[in-house]
């Protein structure tokens, strides 16, 4: 029986041996089968590819990575996703931001919590956008049991769906 220190090795030789177009074709397979492990190890490779910003051009938050974030107002709300590839960029912000998606997600909370919806349809959007964004980077959380979404995430959401009242902003658990 094959230990898992001969497969590791039998998969380098198959990797060494192969050709350019046999390894895109195995990427484009795992991006269908993992995509946040192949984006987390493209990450990786860039990490320092590209010189950051001078000081004087910078137009993003000392504690901003990704370039993206906007100040906020509270301190655990200064979150970043700490990407070289934002993750307000990627095509799955732009799936769960989608008016669709997020019209089936409220509907479905509102069927299983009896919740209702908030005031306005961007509030509405921006709050159901905010909790599939929790569920696809954290899974489900539980009561009381809350994460803080980055500041490019957010801002992406706030763009999408503007508020004429204000924001509310990270409200923690109440129940610790």
């Amino acid at each position: 029986m094959e230990g898992q220190a001969e497969r590791q090795e039998r998969l380098r030789a198959t990797i060494a041996n192969s050709s350019t177009e046999e390894l895109r074709g195995l990427a484009l397979k795992m991006v269908e089968a993992q995509p946040g492990l192949l984006r987390d190890l493209l990450e990786d490779a860039d990490d320092g590819a590209s010189p950051p910003p001078s000081a004087g051009s910078r137009t993003y938050p000392w504690w901003c990575k990704c370039t993206l974030c906007r100040e906020m107002p509270t301190s655990p709300e200064r979150k970043c996703c700490k990407k070289l590839h934002c993750i307000s960029r990627l095509p799955e912000m732009e799936v769960i931001t989608n008016t669709f998606v997020l019209h089936l997600a409220r509907r479905q909370r509102k069927e299983i919590l009896v919740f209702q919806d908030d005031d306005t349809q961007n509030a509405a959007n921006r709050h159901a956008a905010y909790r599939q964004f929790v569920i696809w980077q954290f899974g489900r959380l539980g009561t009381g049991n809350r994460r803080v979404v980055p500041s490019c995430c957010t801002w992406h959401t706030r763009d999408k769906f503007p508020s004429t009242s204000g924001y509310v902003g990270f409200k923690p658990a109440r129940i610790s």
